[in-house]
């Protein structure tokens, strides 16, 4: 019996022996698999296509680049639905501000005609003081040195030059006066006069320099061929929209046609003169149309008119044209201008010589630049067709 138990206890140290060996290989054998693999990674994982300075560089550029970024298959095992991106990188283009021209030293707006306007009849030898009321449109401020001085047609008497006397500052407003004293024959008489600052350097109205100017009739030798005042609701009115009945007043969908005895435009002047009150149709192709009867063209005949906004218009902003139709329905521009509230009018004059014989249809024309029709009101102050008769 004891030899036995004694054979018992020395067998159970050998079987525990080679458990441990067992175990000690499987771990090894674990530890280089594990090193292997870590290796293989290292080794056979991709490159990144660009390296991570070259991506931060190019997302600096002020050009828009596409840039694969590729990711390896571990990842892409262990966060699916990534394979590839794209980085852009672009710096937003600044729009630069416009120049806009610098204004004028000196420079001159017609304002209205306050006394004698143009084709005003007048005795021979009769004294007369025509007013111009000018606004200064220019820079620099006029001092009492400026002057006035006539440029063409007849002096009438005048005196010229003729110093204001006054200071005028920027966007103010003046009243110029000349006396003159009408000639003593009969005839169509003009006269033109620009203004002068201190410096002896002339200057006239804006857009073109125009000179101040007046036109007057001594006797008969002068008529009206056509007033369009007179005549206006016996024109053809039309607009984008089709015909328009007159008097139409302040329409801003199809377009407005109003003869009126007096009107007031921008600033708040007022001319006791007939004009015509117009309102293009709605749309950026808004305007509106009046197409006067027949008229046969002489010698010396010409168009005169002053054109504005109308008052509380502080968006107009208007094309006037004056066109003609010979009979083939194909109208011909004789005249174009912008009108825009800005604290001045123009007086406008075409010479229809070019014309004589022919027999036409003239046509007021009048387009919003802006699309809208509510603050694009337009006037023509005593629009007319003088006709010289010797």
């Amino acid at each position: 019996m004891p030899v036995k138990k004694s054979s018992t206890l020395t067998a159970q140290p050998k079987k525990n022996k080679g458990a441990f060996v067992l175990l000690g290989l499987f771990a090894a054998t674990l530890l280089v698999m594990i090193a292997i693999s870590a290796l293989s990674l290292k080794l056979f994982a991709p490159e990144p296509t660009i390296a991570p300075e070259v991506l931060q560089q190019a997302a600096a550029s002020t050009l828009d680049i596409a840039i694969p970024i590729y990711v390896d298959g571990t990842v892409q095992s262990m966060v699916p639905g990534i394979i590839s991106g794209t980085l852009t990188a672009s710096v937003p283009t600044q729009t630069p501000t416009p120049t806009l021209p610098p204004v004028p030293c000196d420079l001159a707006g017609f304002v209205s005609d306050v006394t004698v306007p143009d084709g005003t009849r007048l005795s021979a030898s009769a004294a007369f003081t025509k007013v111009w009321l000018v606004r200064n449109l220019g820079s620099c401020t006029w001092n009492a040195d400026y002057a006035l001085v006539n440029k063409g047609g007849e002096l009438m008497a005048g005196q010229s030059p003729l110093t204001i006397g006054k200071t005028l500052a920027p966007g103010e407003t003046l009243e110029l006066s000349v006396n003159l004293v009408a000639p003593a024959t009969g005839g169509v008489y003009t006269s033109t006069w620009m203004l002068q600052n201190s410096a002896g350097e002339e200057f006239g109205l804006t857009p073109d320099g125009q000179p101040l100017s007046l036109r007057i009739v001594v006797g008969s030798h002068e008529t009206t061929a056509l007033d369009f005042t007179d005549r206006t609701c016996f024109a053809s009115w039309s607009s984008t929209v089709g015909a328009i009945d007159c008097p139409k007043p302040d329409e801003y969908i199809s377009g407005s046609i109003n003869p009126v005895e007096t009107t007031m435009v921008e600033y708040g002047y007022v001319f006791d003169l007939p004009s015509i009150e117009v309102i293009p149709s709605e749309g950026y192709e808004g305007l509106i149309t009046g197409t006067y009867d027949l008229l046969q063209i002489q010698k010396n005949d010409t168009f005169n008119a002053i054109i504005g906004c109308s008052n509380e218009q502080p968006e107009c902003d208007l094309v006037f044209e004056l066109k003609y139709d010979a009979g083939d329905h194909n109208p011909i521009t004789l005249g174009s201008w912008i009108e825009k509230t800005d604290g001045f009018l123009q007086k406008v004059s075409v010479d229809l010589s070019p014309l004589e014989g022919k027999t036409i249809s003239l046509i007021l024309v009048v387009s919003s630049t802006s699309g809208t029709a509510r603050d694009n009101k337009g006037v023509w102050i005593s629009p007319v067709v003088f006709r010289t008769v010797k």
